[in-house]
Order: structure tokens, then C-alpha cells, then sequence
């Protein structure tokens, strides 16, 4: 499950950085299927993990 970081707004998934994606149901608590992909020349001021660019997120249930 995403987990809040420690810089405001970050959003922190098991070592990536989550980039895009629906914030909304990110931080719902529920259970996803979240697919993206890396790039090592990306930058981020959340400096916790890799940035995962996220190209989609879908609820479970």
C-alpha cells in the first residue's frame, strides 16, 4: 500500500517514489494494481527511492 513520505506530497510504494497516477485513490488506503516504469534521469525532491512514473492504477478490491 502507497504510503505518504517525508516531504509533502511524496508518495512512497515499497523503494519508488510514485510520479503521476491518481492521487486520489493512491492515498484511498485500498488495495492496487498500480504499472509504471523507471527513468534514471529523473530528479526528485522527495529524495526516497526510485521515481516510478506511473502509467496507470487500478483498485483490486
Amino acid at each position: 500500500m502507497p504510503e505518504r513520505g517525508v516531504e509533502a506530497s511524496c508518495i512512497v510504494l515499497q523503494g519508488y517514489t510514485l510520479n503521476g497516477g491518481d492521487r486520489a485513490l493512491l492515498t484511498s488506503g485500498r488495495t492496487l494494481r498500480i504499472t509504471g516504469h523507471t527513468d534514471p534521469r529523473l530528479a526528485s525532491y522527495c529524495q526516497q527511492g526510485t521515481i516510478l512514473i506511473v502509467d496507470s492504477v487500478v483498485a483490486t478490491y
